[in-house]
Order: C-alpha cells, then structure tokens, then sequence
C-alpha cells in the first residue's frame, strides 16, 4: 500500500484491512465490492484500495465485482484449526480409522462453499489417495461435501449459490437429484462418493457434530474406487461412521435417538 494509498499509521492500516476481512463469514462468504463498502463502514475509496491490495497479497479472491477469501487465509484457517480440539482430539482417531481400513483417513472443516483438509493419516500402500492439509475442495462433490450440505442448512445455500460445476461423468449436477442423495446420507449417518471429484477416487464420510449439535466437520476415508468396489464398501462405512460418533462423543455431543437415526 502506498503512502499516497493511506496516510494513517501502519497499525490503523492493518486494523482498516481487518476491518474489511470481517466483513466474510460462514454464511457471507462471497460479498460483491458494494456490500464490503457497507460492512465496513469505511469511506469507497478507502475500502477499494484495500480490497484491490488484499487481493494483490492472495488475503482475498476476486470474481468480477465480488470477493471471497484467498488461499493464503484457507492455509491460515487450516493452521488455526490444527490446535483445536477437534484436531486434538481426532488426529488419533484418524489413526485408528486408517488401521481398520488401510486407507487415508482425513478430517475436513467447513469454510464458506468450501471444505479444508486439517488433518490427514496415511497407510503404507503402494496405491493411495492423499488429502494434503491445507487443501480446499467443492461442497457437491465427493462424500466429505455432501455429508457438510446434508447435514448443515448453512453449507447446502452455500452449496447452492456456489454452482454445481461437473468434475466427471459421476458428479451430481441436479439440485433434485442432490437432494434425493443428502436424503439418504442423513438417514444413513454416512456418505458414499464414487468417481465425483476425479474418475478413480472415491471417498466414505460420517459428520463429527459438536455440542447442542452443530456440525463440527467431517471424518472421511478416501481410496482408489477399484477397492471400495471389492466388496468392502459396508465394511468401511461403518467404520467411518462410528470413527465420526466416537468423536462427536469426545467432543461433547450427545446423541439423541433422532440422532442416531441419522439426523442431528
């Protein structure tokens, strides 16, 4: 920013662009530039350099006149969540998942439209499917984003107003047809994805709830579709899907007889 940008301090600077970054939450992930100038609260021209410097510095995303957080912030977020309890907690029952089910075992948090790897175990296989942490994937494709829509009102707008971009052949682009599918997810208390994301990838997802309920993330296994085709599949559903209530337990959810059904 320079000098001519701002003439206050680099402390009023800084709190000016913190300023701006509040303005994206959870539910208002995606703002156009006019919705950022009236959050803030700062005066139009101000508001604009900064947005144009944030994104400069990868803090934030332009989309024509709209902004979303940048991926410099995504990794920040998957570094903060890292000394949750919910890492804390679930990294060893990742570990143990991954022994059962000799497969990658990961735990995803939700961040807008977008689901963050913040936590991942792999097995010794010549042949695996790696989930990096850090890294950002769609909400309608793969098992771990459809588990966040199925069970979190907030992640299924935000699923919606994001678009239903198809990936293969097998990704789901209905909205009618998603629906029929978060149906069954619910009531199953686990999710199956084949060939959404990437032809060969397949993914198996339980939701990981929090106190009073609220989806906290997701716990999911994700291995080549050749192996979750031998005959395996029920096998390790169900070990995704306890693996996702023993860690709801610990971190302090308790589940109703709604929520054992499936809902939460």
């Amino acid at each position: 920013m320079s000098q001519q940008d701002f003439s206050s301090s680099p402390i009023q600077v800084l709190a000016k662009a913190a300023t701006v970054m509040d303005c994206f939450t959870l539910d208002s992930p995606v703002l156009h530039i006019g919705e950022v100038k009236r959050r803030s609260g700062l005066p139009p021209t101000t508001c604009a350099r900064l947005l144009q410097s944030l994104v400069a510095e990868n803090l934030l995303e332009r989309e024509g006149d709209s902004y979303r957080a940048g991926l410099r912030v995504l990794a920040w977020s998957a570094s903060a969540s890292a000394g949750s309890g919910l890492i804390s907690l679930g990294v060893p029952l990742l570990e143990d998942l991954r022994n059962q089910t000799e497969e990658t075992a990961s735990l995803q948090v939700r961040n807008g439209a977008q689901r963050i790897t913040v936590a991942t175990v792999e097995p010794m296989r010549s042949i695996l499917c790696r989930t990096p942490i850090g890294g950002s994937m769609v909400l309608h494709a793969g098992a771990s984003g459809k588990t966040f829509m199925a069970f979190d009102p907030g992640a299924f707008e935000a699923g919606m107003r994001a678009g239903m971009a198809a990936y293969t052949p097998s990704t789901v682009t209905d909205r009618a047809t998603l629906e029929e599918h978060l149906a069954v997810i619910r009531k199953a208390g686990v999710a199956v994805a084949r060939d959404e994301r990437e032809l060969g990838l397949s993914s198996v997802a339980a939701p990981v709830f929090g106190p009073g309920g609220r989806l906290a993330g997701t716990v999911a296994i994700s291995l080549p579709t050749f192996r979750l085709d031998d005959g395996g599949e029920a096998r390790l559903m169900e070990a995704t899907r306890r693996t996702g209530q023993t860690l709801s337990g610990r971190l302090g959810y308790v589940a109703s007889a709604d929520a054992e059904a499936g809902a939460p």
